[in-house]
């Protein structure tokens, strides 16, 4: 009976055990279960958010801590990066690491890890160090973004007046790099006399050496105003700068730049030298603020310093709010203001205002 006993014992624990393992696999066996799924570009990506929800559609971009995703139930989506918890993706996408340069391929995100399937292997990579994810493998469209913003006044009556600004801005986002090249111009006239004519061109290439640190290693701006008694100010330098904040809503950054710069008046008092040469020094302050899903704001601020003449400073302030009215069209308010320190008067004796000052409302593309 005993021995009875000690056989149904035996049974009983060696059945405990294989069920155990059965039901319950090692760590390590499931730790290595997850893998990057089969390429197949008709499939359909998955995103699970932190709440346990998940999403099917397309991935169409990661920057800047933003997801867009193509939902086939919610069409478009922006998804804050942080929300994110795992991702299965069939399809070919082109992620670009800190540390681990650019790599194509099917991935699954999982614990803080990305693996991706290269085609050659699957490689692994910290979820912390990923800068960015397009859709595909690299190519040359997907980089370029495009604005432009037309506002116009017009007024008949006992006084006519008509006013024109134009804002355009053409933007190349690489893995690595981002290149601005922007055109703001502002004419007006009263009683069909002109009053207003300026134009202002600037363009500048960083180059990111950590999620938050980037170089300017070439940056150039061309000013021109005839009623500031400016024919062209033209400026070209370098410099450095560094995000404060940086989140998937509200980017903050500051630069500090070094600059040649040469300026030709329209015309001057006799003895007075009509082009001027300096150095100038460059602060910038830059804020990119996405208030909701549909408005958005954006400032930007920079000071020209003369060296070694301080008091030759320029001030430049453009603000921007823009509304989304459809996918491609904005409502557009901007604000300018433009400072000249030390105005020069011109042949005739006239010495311009220090400050012009414009709020313009109008239709912007957003592409």
């Amino acid at each position: 009976m005993r021995g009875l006993a000690r056989t149904a014992l035996r049974f009983l624990l060696t059945a405990a055990v294989v069920g155990g393992f059965v039901l319950a696999p090692p760590a390590i066996a499931q730790e290595t279960a997850w893998q990057p799924p089969e390429p197949s570009p008709e499939a359909k990506d998955w995103l699970k958010l932190k709440s346990g929800e998940w999403l099917r559609g397309n991935i169409d971009l990661m920057r800047d801590d933003k997801l867009y995703f193509d939902s086939d139930e919610l069409d478009d989506l922006e998804i804050d990066w942080g929300d994110i918890a795992e991702i299965r993706s069939p399809r070919i996408l082109t992620f670009t690491f800190l540390k681990g340069g650019v790599v194509s391929g099917t991935c699954a995100m999982q614990d803080g890890v990305i693996k991706i399937d290269t085609g050659t292997g699957v490689r692994e990579f910290e979820r912390s160090d990923l800068l960015s994810i397009l859709e595909g493998r690299p190519r040359e469209r997907n980089y370029w973004s495009f604005k432009a913003t037309m506002g116009v006044i017009a007024r008949a009556g006992n006084s006519e007046q008509a006013d024109a600004t134009t804002f355009l801005r053409l933007r190349r986002e690489a893995t690595r790099s981002r290149f601005d090249t922007e055109y703001t111009g502002n004419i007006g006239s009263v009683q069909k006399e002109q009053n207003v004519n300026n134009h202002r061109f600037d363009s500048n290439y960083n180059v990111f050496m950590s999620r938050r640190l980037f170089v300017t290693p070439a940056a150039i701006e061309y000013f021109a105003d005839k009623f500031q008694n400016i024919d062209y100010r033209a400026t070209i330098g370098a410099g450095v700068g560094y995000y404060l904040w940086r989140t998937s809503k509200f980017d903050w950054f500051l630069q500090l730049g070094g600059a040649y710069q040469s300026i030709q008046y329209v015309s001057v008092q006799p003895g007075q030298d009509q082009r001027v040469d300096n150095g100038a020094i460059i602060p910038v302050l830059a804020i990119e603020w996405d208030i909701t899903s549909d408005i958005e704001f954006e400032l930007n601020y920079n000071s020209q310093i003369g060296v070694p003449e301080p008091k030759n400073a320029f001030h430049y302030l453009f603000s921007l709010l823009s509304v989304e009215l459809s996918d491609y069209l904005d409502r557009d308010t901007s604000i300018q203001w433009n400072h000249n320190e030390n105005p020069v008067a011109d042949a005739d004796g006239n010495v311009p205002k220090r400050d012009d000052y414009r709020l313009s409302v109008g239709l912007g593309v957003d592409i």
